[in-house]
């Protein structure tokens, strides 16, 4: 008896194989993927690809491959470097550990390199190779070479190339087995048939805009023509008119970075290009041009053809198949920085929506305050005549000679701390301390909301001093010439809609002369700057004076 219900058990699941055959249903039984099959037994195909690596130097220097600063003389400084991409040995045990996805196509030299008839292709995906038909391949035994190449190969029927522009990633795999009976795997590691670039850009303050349809990395050496080579990939040589070129590359930002009252870098960088290279060739980087097109500090930088090759000499490293690089730009400009009214700084080509209030004179760090000029004078040719009528209530607790005047940075203090008075008043407050005053409440024409800007102030002689040098090229002689040209610093305030400070006559300043209690004033004008005595203050501008304000953020 269990004999026979073992006979009933087995046909009844021949009738449900049988029932289950006939159904026209695709969606009840779901279609199994395609298969290879070699002499009849399933073959599966096993494809890795060799993980890219930085080039290894030799020198003490160490990464670099080249290093230089370009002045592209519309007030940005390019710096410029190339070194090897070490984010490849983050991505090597990942690449190991990994099919390489893609297209293959597969095909078997027999021992005389005779090409074999049949041919495969398929696509590597979730890990698995998956063949884009059915495919049955029958092979004598035999020892026999297997050929594995992506899509960015070409297929000669007698050869292997590498042509047209765009290359992506070329790669070839080759491995010899013996067929057998026993044989039901085929193994590939794929090589690069490419050295690999990428690009960070550096900007300060603000992202670069990246014009993704012209941004060019190309070879103008007519040297990089298509890659022959024999049904092995190997023994390449040169034909045709072939320039790689790659355009359209997209820029992704590092990290989401918001304005910020520090000055901080911003970094873009680029997807991967591949520059064909096969492996025993020789070509020098030197043969590479980066032709990048971007808009940073409100300024249009599109590199012309040449002048950022990577390297511009023919005594450069060789340009190496499998190995990856890095090219790393950073921009910097000359131009001004400013405080805007949300208390973060910027540089006016990167303004947006933000209105400057006042031209950055000390950069703000994350262990020290920054510091401002004001765009505009708190008062213009005021009548300061009752701060000249002597008297201990008009001193600061310091008074300075007029050598250490120069050096006296504490013009906060002697308009908002009552410590900075000897009355202990503050003179920010009381109106009869009408310089101090007046630049206290100086209105920059917009509601500042930034909570980190700080409180305006009358500046000392040492506070204006450093701004002269900074902006108008003073040389710090009393008196002393500005710079050549004046409009240099005059135009620190004039773009950003202020007035320069240069032609006034009596700069008012809170620091305080030992001698009847003056203070101190300076004059800009024509090609210089002094600070005069107090004599001279009244004998010509003792009554009229120029107050600009300064800040802290």
């Amino acid at each position: 008896m269990k004999q026979n219900s073992n006979i009933f058990v087995l046909l009844g699941f021949l009738i449900l194989v049988a029932v289950s055959g006939c159904s026209t249903n695709d969606d009840i039984v779901p279609k199994k993927p395609n298969e290879i099959t070699l002499n009849g037994k399933k073959l599966t195909i096993k494809i890795s690809e060799e993980a890219f690596s930085a080039e290894q130097r030799t020198t003490r220097a160490g990464d670099v491959v080249k290093s230089d600063t370009i002045d592209m003389g519309n007030g940005i400084i390019a710096e410029r470097t190339i070194l090897p991409d070490t984010t490849t040995a983050q991505e090597s045990a990942v690449t190991r550990a990994a099919m390489a996805e893609g297209h293959y196509t597969i095909f078997a030299l027999d021992a005389s390199g005779t090409r074999m008839p049949d041919e495969l292709s398929g696509t590597v995906q979730a890990g698995q190779f998956v063949p884009d038909q059915n495919k049955s391949i029958s092979l004598a035994p035999g020892t026999y070479t297997f050929v594995c190449f992506n899509d960015a190969v070409t297929d000669k029927g007698t050869g292997l190339a590498i042509e047209g522009e765009d290359c992506a990633n070329p790669m070839i795999g080759v491995t010899t087995k013996a067929v057998s009976g026993d044989l039901d795997e085929v193994s590939f590691q794929m090589i690069h048939y490419s050295a690999r670039f990428r690009t960070e850009i550096t900007s300060y303050t603000a992202y670069v805009d990246v014009d993704h349809t012209v941004n060019d990395f190309y070879d103008d050496s007519a040297l990089y023509t298509d890659i022959l080579m024999n049904l092995k990939g190997g023994n390449p040589t040169r034909g045709g008119v072939f320039h790689f070129l790659h355009t359209n590359t997209t820029f992704s930002r590092v990290g989401n970075q918001e304005f910020s009252s520090i000055v901080k870098p911003f970094k873009v960088q680029s997807g991967y290009w591949y520059v064909p290279v096969a492996p025993g060739e020789n070509f020098q980087t030197h043969y590479v041009n980066y032709q990048p097109n971007v808009r940073v500090y409100g300024k249009d930088f599109y590199a012309f053809p040449g002048q950022f090759g990577l390297v511009n000499n023919a005594t450069t490293p060789q340009l190496l198949p499998n190995k990856s690089y890095l090219i790393k730009l950073t921009f910097k400009t000359k131009d001004p920085l400013y405080l805007y009214q949300d208390g973060t700084v910027g540089y006016l080509g990167d303004k947006g929506t933000r209105t400057p209030i006042a031209v950055v004179v000390k950069e703000k760090t994350s262990s020290s305050e920054g510091t401002a000029i004001a765009l505009q004078a708190a008062s213009w040719w005021g009548s300061w005549s009752d701060m000249y009528s002597g008297g201990p209530r008009y001193a600061n607790t310091t008074l300075y000679n007029a050598t250490d005047a120069a050096n006296d940075m504490e013009g906060y203090k002697w308009t908002w701390e009552a410590s900075g008075t000897t009355n202990g008043e503050i003179k920010a407050n009381n109106s009869d301390y009408n310089c101090f005053y007046a630049a206290a409440h100086y209105n920059p024409g917009v509601t500042v909301t930034g909570e980190n800007v700080g409180k305006w102030y009358l500046p000392a002689l040492g506070e204006w001093n450093y701004m002269a040098k900074k902006f108008f090229d003073w040389d710090g002689n009393n008196p002393g010439n500005m710079g050549a040209d004046h409009s240099k610093g005059d135009a620190v305030f004039t773009n950003a809609g202020g007035a320069s400070p240069w032609g006034a006559y009596g700069i008012f300043l809170s620091t305080e002369a030992p001698n009847d209690y003056y203070l101190y004033y300076l004059v800009m004008g024509g090609n210089y700057i002094a600070v005069p005595t107090h004599y001279e203050w009244s004998e010509c501008y003792a009554y009229y004076g120029v107050v600009f304000s300064f800040v802290h953020f």
